[in-house]
């Protein structure tokens, strides 16, 4: 496989992402991110004991994992697909973390939170990788190199 362009982000809090946000809040303005044949996010908000899981779904719902927030956010739609043969491919690269493909998770707020402003309307597969908690932090770290 080979090297990809690599951003990184952190989501701070929901209200600094919301809709009426142009760009993050914290941190650098992006600019224009290259044309990609996939988008794929390890998030911290999704954290696996035991494992690392792969979304691999059709269609990704979005998750709405806080509270407390203004209800604009609760209301926040952001319309993305999946890819199965993607997600395959990840999970290859992937199997010394034991990696599995997971059709029930979909996208959690430290993933659609940022790609709402970096990729309004993406037209490429959309994947998030879980983070497995039993790992020791070198592992989750190599982890990321896909």
């Amino acid at each position: 496989m080979s090297s990809c362009p690599r951003c990184s982000s952190g989501t701070a809090i929901p209200c600094t992402r919301s809709p009426t946000t142009p760009t993050p809040v914290r941190g650098r303005r992006w600019g224009r991110l290259p044309q990609a044949q996939a988008i794929v996010v390890v998030s911290a908000h999704w954290l696996t004991p035991g494992a690392t899981h792969i979304t691999d779904a059709p269609k990704n719902p979005i998750i709405y994992d806080f509270g407390g927030f203004p209800d604009e956010l609760y209301r926040v739609k952001y319309e993305t697909f999946g890819d199965e043969q993607v997600a395959k491919i990840l999970a290859r690269q992937l199997v010394e973390y034991e990696a599995e493909l997971d059709k029930q998770w979909g996208l959690d707020h430290g993933t659609w939170s940022v790609l709402k402003h970096l990729a309004p309307a993406p037209d490429v597969p959309v994947l998030q990788i879980s983070i497995d908690y039993s790992m020791p932090l070198p592992g989750c770290t190599r982890s990321t190199d896909v």
